[in-house]
C-alpha cells in the first residue's frame, strides 16, 4: 500500500510538472503561433512618439545573449541584468517614423525568437532627457549579510561570542548562588 501511494505521488508531481513547461505567449491577446517562444519579452511602453525611447525585456532566455531589432530602430543587443536569463535594454526610435504605424519588433535568445508590435504616437518626441531604464534586480536589505567576510571579521564576530557566552555563564552562576 505505501510504495502504491509513492507511485502514485511521483505520477501526479510528473505529470504536473510537465504541464508547467516554460512556455510564454508574448502577445497581448495570448499571441499567435510565431509568438509561442522558450522566453518571455516586453517592450514598454508599447506606444512611442518618433524619436522617444523605449525599453526592452527578455526573461527565462538560457541563451548567453539576447537581440531585439526592428525597422524602427537598429538592431539592440541587450546586457544582462546580473541575474540569470534576464536581459534589458533600450532603443531610440527612428525620428522619421511615420505616426499612427506599428512595426513588428522582433526578440531572439539563442535560436528562438519572436515578435511583438510597436505603435508609433502621432507628433514627435519631446527633447527632454530620456527616462531611464531599470537593470538588474531591486537591491534591498540584508544589510550587507550576503557579501564575503574577511578573516579578520569573523574573529572579532566570534569573540564577541564567546565574551557574551561567558558572561551569560557568569550571570547564571551568580544567580543560583552556587559559587564553589
Amino acid at each position: 500500500m505505501r510504495a502504491a501511494r509513492l507511485i502514485a505521488g511521483s505520477v501526479l508531481t510528473v505529470g504536473a510538472l510537465s504541464l508547467a513547461g516554460p512556455v510564454a505567449f508574448a502577445a497581448d491577446g495570448g499571441g499567435t503561433a510565431s509568438n509561442v517562444t522558450p522566453f518571455a519579452f516586453k517592450i514598454y511602453p508599447t506606444t512611442v512618439k518618433a524619436g522617444g525611447n523605449i525599453g526592452l525585456g527578455v526573461s527565462g532566455c538560457d541563451a548567453t545573449s539576447a537581440t531585439a531589432s526592428s525597422g524602427v530602430f537598429d538592431t539592440v543587443t541587450l546586457p544582462s541584468t546580473g541575474t540569470k536569463g534576464e536581459y534589458v535594454g533600450a532603443a531610440t526610435v527612428d525620428a522619421d517614423a511615420k505616426p499612427g504605424a506599428q512595426y513588428d519588433v522582433k526578440f531572439t535568445c539563442g535560436s528562438s525568437s519572436g515578435t511583438t508590435t510597436l505603435t508609433v504616437a502621432g507628433g514627435s518626441a519631446t527633447t527632454s532627457p530620456a527616462t531611464a531604464v531599470p537593470t538588474g534586480a531591486v537591491k534591498t536589505g540584508l544589510g550587507g549579510g550576503n557579501g564575503s567576510m574577511s578573516p579578520a571579521e569573523l574573529a572579532g564576530g566570534g569573540a564577541l561570542a564567546v565574551l557574551a557566552l561567558g558572561g551569560l555563564g557568569l550571570a547564571v552562576r551568580r544567580r543560583s548562588g552556587n559559587h564553589s
